[in-house]
């Protein structure tokens, strides 16, 4: 097996095809280090991390959403890798390198989100890691702290509080996705499009006859009538949500490992100038979000139930999607003299 050139460490890293329905190409990896001793051998900032596919050789993007230790310290991290495939029958298999003192910042962060993402929010703060630079700004001061993936944006609905940035262009197919958490069971909006000539706020409620708990993607009310398949809103739990709208009769919307579609005929609004994180209707009712907000991501084509499916698993970390081998160290070949070899196999014959 090749080695990359100058890394003392590297540990295999496998995706089990347990959650991957069909075959998935360039799909953002969550690789979650947890209080790892051996990569205490990493610098302290991280930034000789090398990601490779399964030849060990050929580098992938990665971005560091979190970094903690190295240098001699237990090591915690959440890193995203962009991998190039994964089979639903093989799964797929990478390597990460760490503890070369010398190496510059190996980081890719736009490199690791393919060009249908159209931005992406790990909420650790209100940055956008596609190279869109869709950047968030917060209104009455939703507070950063620890989330599902690493840090989020915790919501009060009675202060008001949102995440929003102005986008223009907005048209179907689209897909969002984004860990919800609340122990609030009235109405309230998750995030989505709105318009700013109809007050700027996406429109949605939780309860019967909606996908609840307040799921929304435009600013259109009837786009989410269906029934709902949430469960009990408000149960204080980190749940999964990525909806795809697709065409006028073709809407899908997951709700952790469950599915429901609705075929029914709707008119895409238009106006659509904005994106709101938590938020309000736009006949004015407070739903904002009252509770915590994750990892959000949206694209310009329909994600496959496969990627919605793989991409709840391996973000909910208990389901062993990915697994860790354990520290291999580069051994050099040792050349030897003709007279050298003729001495050691003497001394091997006896």
């Amino acid at each position: 097996m090749a080695w990359l050139t100058g890394w003392p460490y590297r540990k295999k890293i496998t995706v089990r095809s347990s959650y991957v329905d069909a075959d998935l190409a360039e799909f953002p990896l969550l690789v979650k280090i947890i209080a790892d001793v051996d990569m205490a051998a990493a610098r302290g900032d991280g930034y000789d991390l090398r990601f490779t596919d399964s030849d060990g050789v050929t580098e992938l993007p990665y971005e560091r959403d979190s970094w903690s230790g190295g240098n001699g310290a237990t090591v915690n991290a959440n890193i995203w890798v962009r991998v190039p495939f994964i089979g639903s029958a093989v799964g797929a298999e990478l390597y990460v390198y760490y503890g070369k003192a010398d190496a510059y910042d190996g980081q890719q962060t736009a490199s690791v989100w393919d060009s249908n993402f159209q931005a992406v929010y790990h909420l650790n703060n209100l940055q956008d890691s596609t190279a869109n630079g869709r950047h968030l700004t917060a209104y009455n001061t939703p507070q950063v702290v620890a989330g599902k993936i690493g840090n989020c944006y915790s919501f009060s609905r009675n202060l008001s509080q949102y995440l929003l940035v102005w986008w223009s262009n907005i048209i179907r197919p689209v897909t969002i996705s984004m860990w919800g958490k609340t122990n609030y069971s009235g109405g309230q909006i998750l995030g989505g499009f709105g318009a700013s000539s109809l007050g700027g706020y996406p429109q949605a409620a939780t309860g019967s006859g909606f996908f609840g708990p307040a799921y929304l993607l435009t600013e259109h009310p009837s786009l989410l009538n269906a029934a709902p398949v949430y469960g009990t809103p408000g149960d204080d739990l980190w749940h999964y949500f990525s909806g795809s709208w697709i065409a006028a009769t073709s809407r899908r919307l997951r709700v952790d490992n469950s599915v429901t579609t609705d075929n029914s005929n709707n008119t895409w609004p238009s106006g659509l100038d904005n994106f709101m994180i938590s938020g309000r209707n736009a006949s004015g009712c407070a739903w904002y979000w009252h509770g915590m907000i994750d990892e959000v991501r949206v694209s310009n084509v329909e994600r496959s139930l496969a990627w919605s499916k793989f991409e709840y698993f391996n973000m909910h970390e208990l389901d062993g999607a990915v697994n860790w081998g354990i520290q291999e160290r580069f051994m050099p070949i040792q050349a030897f003299t003709h007279h050298q070899l003729y001495r050691i196999l003497r001394s091997a014959a006896g």
